[in-house]
């Protein structure tokens, strides 16, 4: 006598599961991927007072901090950096591009912070 067999390659139960990981998937999505990480304004400070602050975009300019002589900055696609500094240690200018909120670029002989918002 010959045994056949119907297999199933998705049970219902692992359907169940599927479905209930999917859920969870894009109830995630919806909570935490419609807040960006990108911050939109960098906020520039020398001596703990606010001297600037720089809506961010994707065009490209330079500043000079008139509060913090010698140190020039750039924004550029969304992006902040120091790029040229008189500082002796050139920790803010190897510090690079900042776009996320939070990040921050510290010059300390010149009292100078950038910090995205």
């Amino acid at each position: 006598m010959k045994h056949t067999e119907n297999k199933r390659l998705i049970t219902k139960r692992d359907a169940v599961i599927i479905g209930i990981i999917l859920a969870a998937g894009l109830l995630a999505l919806v909570l935490f991927g419609t807040h960006s990480q990108y911050g939109s304004k960098a906020v520039i400070s020398v001596d703990g007072k606010t001297v600037k602050t720089i809506t961010l975009s994707n065009l490209t300019r330079t500043y000079e901090i008139d509060e913090a002589k010698g140190a020039f900055i750039e924004m550029k696609d969304g992006a902040i950096c120091v790029y040229s500094s008189d500082c002796p240690d050139k920790i803010c200018v190897n510090t690079g591009y900042i776009s996320k909120k939070g990040e921050k670029i510290v010059c300390l002989p010149k009292k100078l912070i950038i910090e995205i918002e």
